[in-house]
């Protein structure tokens, strides 16, 4: 496994972003070495041979280092052996925006760094609840098809769930499976938007809104993930969720809204 993106405090460099995802990342694993061995841009430049602006602009994104100055950043800032292999994969890939990521291969998964670099996910499902909100009892009465996994603390801390109210009261399931979950979503009611019956029945999708970069989308489909980074491919999904969120309830109504339910789902 590799290791975790921390996020950078921002900087006025900061402004000027990466020109893809892989760069990102690419970036963000550097710098999170270099702070961790405790190096300063200009300490990291003397020992590279390199100008400070150069290894800023490595560190930000904006320049894609070479195998070899990969090398010798690895070799100075003790990075082990396999991530230095994820390095040289991101480095040699930098310039592509495709993703198709499927799920089972061995390596470090993608989604999850970009997860890291996120500052806020927001996430639609518009007939069931997404797999993050789920009890178990309610995962398995809906048969879907792969194990309940739940996110990692970090994530859950940035993550926001559009609703559609139709699913909140899905009276195909058992009243004591709606109850259950009912209750669960009370206990972080921080984390969920209710959106009327007649919110659009769009495929579900998630929205990665990262510092000085486009939203970026995420969409799962059985055992593949596809993310969209370009502007040209991601359009029409920032407009859907900028449409979702005006009709979403404000959040200080969600409480409400499921403890009314819950009467409903058979709950005292």
């Amino acid at each position: 496994m590799t290791a975790p993106l921390h996020r950078a405090p921002r900087s006025d460099s900061d402004t000027i972003r990466a020109k893809t995802l892989r760069g990102l990342i690419l970036a963000r694993r550097l710098d999170t070495a270099r702070r961790r061995r405790g190096y300063t841009t200009r300490k990291l430049a003397g020992e590279m041979s390199m100008s400070a602006a150069m290894v800023n602009r490595v560190m930000t994104g904006r320049r894609v280092p070479t195998a070899l100055e990969i090398g010798g950043l690895c070799a100075l800032l003790d990075i082990r052996p396999d991530h230095r292999q994820v390095l040289y994969r991101l480095a040699a890939t930098a310039d592509r925006t495709d993703w198709i990521i499927r799920h089972g291969h061995d390596g470090p998964d993608p989604v999850r760094d970009l997860e890291a670099l996120a500052t806020t996910i927001t996430t639609y499902e518009p007939d069931l609840l997404p797999a993050a909100l789920r009890t178990p009892a309610y995962h398995h009465a809906t048969r879907q098809p792969r194990e309940l996994e739940r996110p990692e603390p970090d994530t859950r801390r940035k993550s926001v769930y559009l609703v559609p109210a139709r699913v909140l009261d899905d009276h195909d399931l058992p009243g004591e499976v709606r109850q259950a979950q009912l209750r669960h979503l009370l206990a972080e009611p921080q984390r969920v938007r209710v959106l009327p019956r007649s919110a659009p029945r769009q495929s579900a999708f998630r929205v990665l809104e990262i510092d000085n970069f486009p939203p970026v989308v995420h969409i799962e489909h059985h055992t593949t993930s596809i993310v969209l980074e370009r502007a040209d491919s991601t359009t029409a999904t920032a407009a859907l969720l900028a449409e979702l969120r005006a009709l979403a309830r404000p959040e200080r109504d969600t409480t409400t809204i499921l403890r009314d339910l819950l009467p409903l789902s058979g709950g005292a």
